[in-house]
């Protein structure tokens, strides 16, 4: 009975120890076919399996070197850069994006250039530095036009309509998007969805709330019903029912907001929940029951984390200071209204701490930029003195005059080739330095965005000043 016992346990061990050997089933296969199983398996993975994209990423960038391959060096890359996006780990992901670049320059492949620019450009844009993003986006644009891809041109369209959005400029916005819904393939039914919801945007930004629902509904219409579109279904139904709050048309913003609500709750996304209640407990303070009103804002605020900066918080409490001010109602209880105004101190502790971090942010980053400078100072003399060092001499033994004319000549002519070759080399490395630099604060610069726009919102809601803000 023991040995069996034993019989089976060392079975055990070995079936797991041959199911881990077997994790890559690959391994054993010729580099060219380990490459294509390797692709294959990056394409087929959830894009929450960042860590895994990366993995296999690595996997493929090294046997790609093994074999020359260009092409799945550059994919590796690009993936690389997708998935420290999603990681939020922005300076690592435009790397990547960078070195992408410059392989699909050198094999003249326009697709990939334009899904490079295409995630370049978002990057820039979550820093908010919209003109940057717009301006890899154009490149974008044009890269899928000579690829003959109409989809990604729809995509590319569509992403710099969201940037003209935030720039305050809805009608360049319409005109994008119409031209993206013009080219995009009628199999792409998200991307019209989508692109249908942003021309309601838009519309909404101009305070056309007719329009902007007529596109919402739209944007719901031709999703069918279809269960995989629920998500979206929900968004399309939270953005009709604010268009008939901001119309003031109370009785038919209710329905489309409760049927959003609903979607949003069984997906298990409470700041989403908050942003609905948010607006139907608007809804109710309009139509004058503030009871109402507080019971959803305490119901949204109490699933999120209120220590956490959150937009969606900020409406909520928002809503609550434009209550509190009303002479017309009921002042708010004194106990709910202490309860928020500890909500909105937690607000305003992490928005100091991301400004001390912000700073310290700053500082390394100065520091860092120090060090670059004095680096490629460093490198270009050093590398100019390589050079130039680098001259002919050849001795003409029948004439000394000959030698000297020789030697003479050679140095100048060398000296001027080498300095010629050491500044075009030291502008192209201070270029690659200084692009390298560009990307480090792109992280840091991302953090000031979000926190001046989440200052300027509680300046404006709530009556602070700059001198609140100091540490």
């Amino acid at each position: 009975m023991k040995i069996l016992r034993l019989t089976m346990c060392f079975i055990c061990i070995w079936v797991t120890v041959v199911l881990h050997a077997n994790t890559h089933p690959w391994e054993n296969l010729p580099l060219h076919q380990q490459a294509d199983a390797l692709h294959k398996a990056i394409l087929s993975l959830d894009e929450k399996e960042c860590d895994s994209v990366i993995s296999l990423s690595e996997e493929l960038g090294d046997i790609a070197e093994k074999l020359e391959d260009n092409s799945n060096k550059a994919f590796s890359l690009r993936q690389l850069g997708w998935a420290y996006e999603k990681k939020k780990a922005l300076s690592q992901s435009i790397r990547y994006y960078f070195k992408a670049e410059k392989i699909y320059q050198e094999l003249e492949d326009n697709g990939g250039l334009g899904t490079v620019y295409f995630n370049i450009g978002r990057i820039f844009a979550r820093a908010h530095n919209h003109q940057e993003a717009l301006n890899y986006l154009v490149k974008a644009k044009e890269h899928y036009t000579l690829a003959n891809e109409p989809f990604k041109i729809s995509k590319a369209l569509y992403e710099m309509a969201r940037r003209h959005t935030d720039l305050k400029d809805p009608d360049t916005a319409t005109k994008l998007l119409h031209e993206a819904l013009e080219i995009c393939p009628e199999e792409e039914i998200s991307h019209i969805s989508m692109i249908n919801n942003k021309l309601g945007w838009a519309a909404k930004d101009r305070k056309e709330y007719a329009k902007a629902r007529d596109f919402y509904e739209k944007s719901l219409l031709v999703l069918g019903d279809a269960d995989k579109w629920i998500w979206k279904k929900g968004i399309a139904y939270n953005n009709i029912g604010e268009t008939y709050l901001l119309e003031g048309q109370y009785d038919k913003a209710a329905v489309p907001l409760e049927k959003a609500l609903a979607i949003k709750n069984d997906h298990d996304n409470p700041q989403s929940s908050l942003e609905t209640l948010t607006l139907l407990a608007r809804l109710d303070y309009k139509r004058g029951n503030i009871n109402k009103a507080i019971e959803k804002l305490y119901l949204g605020l109490s699933t999120v984390d209120t220590k956490r900066l959150c937009p969606k918080i900020g409406q909520a409490l928002a809503l609550i200071t434009e209550m509190a001010n009303d002479p017309k109602h009921t002042p708010l209880p004194c106990a709910s209204f202490n309860h928020y105004m500890k909500i909105q101190q937690q607000q305003f502790q992490a928005l100091q701490s991301l400004k001390k971090d912000l700073d310290k942010s700053a500082s390394r980053q100065h520091i860092e930029a120090g060090k670059d400078l004095h680096f490629q100072d460093l490198e270009g003399s050093n590398l100019q003195a390589s050079l130039v060092s680098q001259k002919d001499t050849y001795i003409n033994i029948f004439s000394i005059l000959t030698i000297i004319a020789v030697v003479a000549i050679s140095f100048g002519l060398n000296h001027w080739w080498g300095k010629r070759k050491a500044v075009k080399a030291k502008d192209n490395f201070v270029s690659e330095q200084m692009k390298n630099y560009d990307q480090r604060i792109l992280q840091m610069l991302i953090v000031k965005a979000e926190y001046e726009e989440i200052k300027l919102k509680l300046k404006k809601d709530f009556g602070l000043d700059d001198k609140d803000f100091s540490v």
